[in-house]
This record gives structure tokens, sequence and C-alpha cells, in this order.
């Protein structure tokens, strides 16, 4: 048996051009509405945006989920209704719980806008348990020195959300969610532990640097060709003919960037 029975399904995202910038948005998808409490996974970019231009993402109100935004590249300016004023730079996340109704903005901040410029950003939607539809709205934010890092040689991780081989990020989790972003060079090898689920996006390459702790978990090789989907793990097989959820995981491509988000179901 090979990876290519293994596919449950490929996803190609559909892109939406908004003049300075295209966003590619993989979730929701035909057939394919959510990957555990994710229901919107979307990348900004990567742009180059002349001086003079910038982001302008005007207010505008969300309930009963949670956004985080990653930053690559660039930065936004956050504003919302509970008062937050908050730049976001590269390697930083922001969570923001709207429960029962928040109203926010994202901007190009005037530093960015009055020069030339990237862009580069995944933003997902998550689902708030029904418990928490209702809770008051919050947010958070986490630079990119408060992101705990784990390296390996060819392997680099910043673990964004919930615990992954030993490291624990700050950002507050709803739903058990891991979500890291992992770096693999050439001949990169990831351990990946099942029962889990990985939602990605490939983006380009960016080099490791020190500062992280190694790996210590027995790896799995890197898949070296250029596919996406979504895949059960080969070491826990399906029950009566059916694939369940809580054996899915996508094997990375090496030479890739990988945000990915790992996510345990039950």
């Amino acid at each position: 048996m090979t990876l290519d029975d293994l596919i449950l399904q490929s996803i190609a995202p559909t892109t939406h051009n908004l003049g300075d910038f295209k966003v590619h948005r993989s979730l929701p998808t035909k057939g394919r509405t959510m990957v555990g409490p994710f229901i919107f996974f979307d990348q900004a970019g990567p742009a180059k945006l002349d001086a003079g231009h910038g982001i302008d993402v005007r207010p505008h109100p969300h309930i009963n989920l949670s956004t985080v935004t990653y930053m690559y590249e660039g930065a936004f300016l956050h504003r919302d209704s509970l008062g937050t004023e908050q730049l976001i730079e590269a390697g930083a996340i922001n969570l923001m719980t709207a429960g029962k109704g928040i109203v926010h903005s994202e901007r190009s901040p005037d530093d960015e806008r009055a020069k030339a410029s990237k862009l580069s950003a995944i933003q997902t939607w998550l689902a708030l348990p029904d418990a928490l539809e209702e809770m008051d709205p919050a947010f958070e934010h986490v630079s990119e020195a408060g992101l705990p890092v784990i390296e390996d040689g060819l392997v680099r991780a910043r673990v964004i959300m919930g615990s992954l081989w030993g490291e624990t990020s700050p950002v507050t989790t709803y739903a058990q969610t891991i979500y890291a972003d992992i770096q693999l060079a050439p001949g990169g090898r990831i351990p990946i532990d099942p029962p889990c689920l990985v939602e990605f996006r490939l983006v380009p390459p960016r080099p490791p640097h020190a500062g992280a702790r190694r790996l210590g978990s027995p790896p799995i090789p890197a898949d070296p060709r250029r596919r996406s989907g979504i895949y059960p793990h080969p070491a826990r097989p399906t029950q009566n003919g059916k694939l369940s959820l809580k054996n899915l995981v996508i094997p990375a491509k090496a030479g890739t960037h990988l945000p990915t988000s790992n996510l345990p179901i039950g």
C-alpha cells in the first residue's frame, strides 16, 4: 500500500483577488467544511505592496467563534470593540475570541504603508465548544519571543497553540487544539503522534535559526512528493472499512515551510 492509496481528500484552495494582494482559502471547501475546530483557513499573500498602499479590513463583527492570525511577513494593526489596539508582526499570534460578539478591524500601520512592504499571513477561524459560544469576548497577543520553538537540524517547529513535543504555547485553547508552524529543510523528518488530524497550507521555506530546543521523538520521514491532502495514519487502520477522523494525518513535503494544525479528536 502506498500513500496514494491512503489519501482521503486533496484540497485545492480558492483564490480571491483583493487588489493589492490575494487570499487563498482552503477551508471551507466542497466536501469538507471543518477540520477539527477549524472552519476557515486563509492564506493572505505572499504579496509585495507599493509605498502608499496597505491593508484596510474595515470594522466588522464576529460571533460564537475565535479568529487566529499568525504573521510570516509584514504587520497588521488590530483594533476591536474591547478597546484593544495591538500591532502584530512576523512570528506573533493574535487570538480574538468573539463569544457573544465583538467588532474589529485590521489595517496596515502607518510606517508600513509609507514604504514598500511585504505581506504574508495565515488567518484561521475556530468554532467554539457549544458551552462557550456565548462567553464574554476576549483578545490576547503573544509575540514571536513568547512562542516556544523546537529545533533539530533540518526541522524547526514553533508551537502556536497547545502542547507539542514537550513544549506548550501560552495561547489559550478551547478544544485541545495543537497548532504549529513546522519548517522542513530537504531531508527533514518529523515525529507525528497518532491519533491526530493535520490540516495545512504549503508556503515558501525560511531558514532555521538558533535558540530552539531539539526534538527528541523518533521521526517519520518527510514525504518528498508535491501533493497536499488528508491521509489516514498507516499505523492506525480504519475500522469497519470506514475512515475515522482519529486516524488522519498529512505527511510533510521535504523542502517546504509547513504551518500545521495538529488536532487530536476525541
